[in-house]
């Protein structure tokens, strides 16, 4: 009900296919922000928050990985997920050189940019 008016708000099937495209969006942006924040804090080694340091990829994995889930569950979306893939593959890259670990985490912070911008298009 309309707290003003008193009234419900009324909206057709096809609004709400459209407002929970929306919210998945959103949520994917989040998480690809959060994704990005954690590499680009481990890259830096600048994180200062309660998380373990050495776990920020992995983080940004789960959050990647999350952000695939949302769009692949909604059907939204093909291109962004693609980008997602490459991204956590990139990320989940195993190995002992640093100079790699930060290219694959570059190229992963990249692909999660093309990510972002397929979905604010």
């Amino acid at each position: 009900m309309d707290s003003l008016t008193g009234s419900a708000i009324e909206i057709d099937a096809t609004q709400i296919v459209a407002v929970a495209a929306f919210l998945r969006v959103i949520n994917t942006l989040e998480n690809i922000r959060e994704s990005t924040d954690f590499l680009n804090s481990f890259m830096k080694r600048t994180f200062s928050g309660n998380e373990i340091f050495d776990k920020l990829p992995e983080r940004a994995a789960d959050e990647t990985n999350d952000a695939i889930q949302v769009l692949v569950c909604g059907g939204l979306h093909p291109a962004a997920v693609a980008h997602l893939n490459k991204a956590l593959i990139s990320i989940n890259k195993e190995t002992k050189s640093r100079s790699k670990r930060n290219a694959n985490l570059s190229k992963a912070l990249t692909e999660l940019g093309l990510a972002r911008s397929e979905l604010i298009q």
